[in-house]
């Protein structure tokens, strides 16, 4: 935290007590986006691929052992995991977060889970 200047900031909060701490953490953390996530969790061959709507709805529906979509901070500790998404950034300082909830997929895969936002 010291890294970062006054203003608004945007991250994650993980650990105890949140979305039932699939990553393990004791205690709680925030990660933020524009220091730590942009310089050690970028997947690395994401320039390989087309960008379309299909391509990237079927990297997050495959399975993380068929090659779909993995937690890079899950992988850093050992674990292997879908994110809950990725967001990406612009070099000028703009982000956006896709959700893997964002896709009609996922609700077909997870019955239980409550769409937001939607009907």
């Amino acid at each position: 935290m010291d890294s970062l200047c006054d203003g608004q900031h945007f991250g994650e909060l993980i650990g105890e007590g949140v979305n039932g701490n699939p990553l393990k953490i004791s205690g709680n953390l925030w990660v933020p986006f524009e220091t730590y996530c942009s310089k050690h969790l970028t997947y690395k061959s994401w320039h390989e691929y087309p960008k379309t709507f299909e391509n990237i709805e079927n990297w997050f529906k495959k399975p993380v052992s068929e090659g779909g979509i993995f937690s890079l901070f899950a992988r850093k500790r050992g674990l292997v995991m879908k994110p809950e998404g990725i967001v990406f950034h612009r070099s000028n300082g703009d982000m956006c977060k896709l959700r893997l909830d964002m896709f009609e997929f996922y609700y077909e895969q997870n019955p239980s889970a409550k769409q937001h936002g939607h009907g």
